[in-house]
């Protein structure tokens, strides 16, 4: 007996998956947010051009992005996700972001931003995705990646591993040094929602995990070495990111 893939409408079911494990369609609006200060500071959209959003998923952040006056365009290959979009009448299309890339001249963008998204790409393609972003923006644009916090014990044992669709872990280190390798400038770590706080099993998962990080903290008082080895797995927010900015050419000819 045979079984036909096709039969499984898969794109259908990602998006199932993510309305269950990724968050409301508002409080993931809400976690983005902090981006907005970053764009506006950079005159992204005004001097420096429109955003680039790519694999733009349910278009949280696109519509994040028009609310805040800030024009955008997104592309993700999944089109349950892009109809979403498209009924909010988001500047969004279905395709895959590389094939998106390449057909966009040089110094088209102020930003490009990917969200949740370097986490599915093997090595050599997450590399390609910041070379691509460096040619496509122009001098002084803005580059914003964020991806799940390897350094986050709740991530790494249990909610990156959630997803079928993840690769492998990412550490922060390896992103910013293709930052740098490709010609970034400024490059910026963020980390976001406090592991302890912010897990999303309320219950038993949450409730261990802090006792287990008191009862940690009071034992090991005497040896803060040990403490400073143990507190950031505990403690380090669930996603991270990293901002970084193309140089501006202009600025350094004078």
């Amino acid at each position: 007996m045979s079984i036909d893939n096709n039969s499984i409408n898969w794109d259908s079911f990602y998006k199932a998956f993510e309305d269950r494990f990724r968050g409301s369609f508002e409080e993931i609006k809400d976690r983005l947010r902090f981006y907005i200060p970053i764009l506006k500071k950079n005159k992204v959209d005004k001097n420096l051009g429109s955003v680039l959003d790519l694999g733009s998923g349910r278009c949280e952040w696109l519509e994040l992005l028009r609310d805040s006056g800030i024009s955008a365009q997104g592309v993700d290959m999944n089109p349950c996700s892009v109809e979403i979009g498209i009924q909010r009448k988001l500047n969004i299309e279905v395709g895959d972001i590389f094939n998106y890339l390449s057909q966009i001249p040089e110094e088209s963008f102020g930003a490009v931003t990917a969200f949740h998204v370097i986490e599915h790409l093997n090595w050599k393609d997450q590399l390609i995705l910041i070379q691509e972003a460096y040619r496509v923006l122009n001098p002084g644009g803005v580059l914003i990646i964020e991806w799940p916090n390897p350094e986050s014990i709740y991530v790494a044992t249990k909610n990156f591993w959630i997803d079928p669709t993840h690769i492998k872990l990412v550490p922060q280190e390896l992103l910013s040094f293709m930052a740098e390798f490709t010609g970034f400038e400024q490059i910026e770590i963020k980390r976001f929602r406090p592991a302890v706080k912010d897990i999303p099993y309320k219950k038993k998962s949450s409730y261990l995990l802090e006792k287990l990080y008191n009862y940690l903290k009071d034992i090991l008082k005497s040896s803060l070495e040990m403490l400073n080895i143990i507190t950031p797995f505990l403690t380090s927010g669930t996603d991270i990111a990293i901002i970084a900015l193309k140089p501006n050419t202009t600025q350094k000819k004078q």
